[in-house]
């Protein structure tokens, strides 16, 4: 009896019933066209091994002030207790079991093959003027770094970390916390979504958690050069900043090409320590770009526009932006390098281009030095040039337009001999102290096509969206009354009055 009582209701459904599942289904219609918008495919990831190009600095010391002009600095020198002939590369294992291989191209053989688990660590030391490569069977967290302050666990840095995936998007971190003892300054965590984050220590032990929402930020005070696993229910950026060490910052969209970029900046023209002694050491971004495009700059943390312009397509832009925290968005992808607006405020730092990709970017003075892992085309101010795998290729300071059909790994090396300043002859500015978080090759094609971003600054609806919910509703609303003229009335029935 079930199955004739169900075909008998088939076949005498009302017309209101079909009108009202016309609607339902022309609502249904449009919502799944705005879920479709918001919820792309999951993570594209990529496969190993993973290779880390790096270079050590050759001239590993720093200056200091020698001689006043009133308030004015006007001579330095070197500090020879600060002179060092080797950096290092620290490897943390972001899985159990990850082998590590690093190799010195400088002068072609293995240096050192060994076996990690998640959260042990390996310390490689390199001559100064090494040329390496890391190779790992899995994702690793790879550093270089040197200098005195580094021996000492007293320095300073501005990196990105890479997640266990490799990218600079992730639910999963393991670093180390490359902050001195006295500097007094944070790690910042942000939040792409809705997010529970636990940071713990080697140990497993809980350091701190709490939750944020959607383009919200925390800092984090941790135990300078100590080891943390950051795990987070949603998608999160990890950075530390300072000064105006050069960093390239990536793209939350993958590589560090993109439109939509995420991380600190400063709060305005302030002085190096406060005092007119360092006028030279402001901070500034410095935006290239294939393209004319319009570039805004949102208060992450008061959620309002800070700057609005205009980047030129074929030159450097440079900018001062006046905020803590901020969020770059651009019309045209863009790169986006922070740094001082100074040659004497030296450092290191890393991007890439993925294959396919064309860039403009500013070098420094120092330059930078291309690393390829397979034969590459490249085409830089419109030659065209290969090489072959395990490459180096320094590019000069300055304005460069790269073409590459393979990822490529660029280590940029703010190092300069033209100073504003007096130093002894004979002697040159060096790199007092350095530390950077190495992106691996793979890690450039890392896309993250489902993370849907919230707007910093709310916005109603999208008209698109209440436009075509609109049209649903008209048609939907149509089909009723069309459906109600095509049918018969009943015959009234004589009401009875007593």
């Amino acid at each position: 009896m079930l199955a004739p009582t169900q075909k008998r209701t088939a076949k005498s459904k009302p017309p209101a019933a079909v009108a009202c599942g016309l609607a339902l289904t022309l609502l249904a219609a449009s919502l799944l066209c705005v879920a479709a918008t918001a919820s792309p495919p999951p993570v594209k990831g990529v496969e190993g091994p993973y290779v880390y190009y790096g270079y050590v600095p050759d001239r590993i010391w720093s200056i200091y002030v020698t001689r006043f002009s009133g308030s004015q600095a006007v001579e330095f020198d070197v500090r020879e207790s600060s002179i060092k002939d080797r950096g290092y590369v620290n490897i943390i294992g972001d899985q159990d079991g990850t082998t590590v291989t690093v190799y010195s191209l400088t002068e072609r053989r293995e240096v050192v093959s060994l076996r990690l688990d998640r959260l042990q660590e390996a310390t490689v030391p390199l001559p100064n003027g090494t040329f390496f490569k890391v190779v790992s069977d899995k994702p690793a967290t790879v550093t270089l770094m040197g200098g005195a302050d580094v021996e000492d666990k007293n320095a300073i840095f501005s990196t990105f970390f890479t997640s266990v995936e490799g990218g600079y998007v992730g639910k999963e971190f393991i670093f180390k916390a490359l902050l001195g003892r006295t500097s007094g300054l944070a790690f910042i965590v942000y939040a792409l979504q809705p997010s529970e984050v636990t940071v713990s220590d080697a140990n497993g032990t809980t350091v701190v958690d709490f939750k944020l929402e959607a383009n919200q930020f925390r800092q984090l005070g941790l135990m300078p050069y100590a080891n943390y696993r950051l795990v987070s229910s949603g998608y999160v950026m990890l950075q530390t900043f300072t000064m105006g060490y050069p960093c390239f910052y990536p793209s939350v969209q993958g590589g560090f090409v993109g439109t939509v970029i995420y991380g600190s900046s400063s709060t305005g023209l302030e002085a190096w320590g406060g005092s007119q002694n360092y006028p030279f050491f402001y901070r500034k971004a410095f935006i290239t770009s294939t393209e004319d495009t319009k570039v805004t700059v949102l208060d992450e943390e008061y959620e309002k526009v800070n700057a609005e312009f205009n980047v030129v397509s074929g030159s450097n832009n440079s900018v001062e932006l006046r905020l803590d925290r901020m969020v770059v968005e651009s019309g045209k992808p863009i790169v986006l390098m922070y740094k001082s607006d100074s040659n004497i405020e030296p450092g290191i730092n890393f991007m890439g281009l993925k294959g396919g990709q064309t860039a403009s970017l500013f070098l420094p003075p120092g330059g930078a030095y291309l690393f390829t892992a397979e034969q590459t085309r490249i085409e830089q101010d419109g030659v065209s040039f290969t090489l072959p795998t395990d490459s180096v290729q320094p590019i000069q300071e300055g304005f460069h337009t790269l073409t590459v059909d393979r990822n490529v790994i660029l280590e940029v090396v703010n190092l300069a001999d033209e100073l504003p300043f007096i130093i002894p002859q004979g002697k040159t500015s060096g790199i007092g102290s350095f530390g950077a978080v190495m992106p691996s090759v793979q890690s450039l094609s890392i896309s993250y096509p489902d993370l849907s971003l919230k707007p910093v600054i709310e916005e109603a609806l999208p008209l698109t969206y209440i436009a075509a919910a609109a049209v649903a509703a008209i048609i939907a609303l149509v089909a009723i009354m069309m459906l109600r003229r095509s049918t018969p009335k009943r015959p009234e029935t004589a009401s009875t009055h007593r």
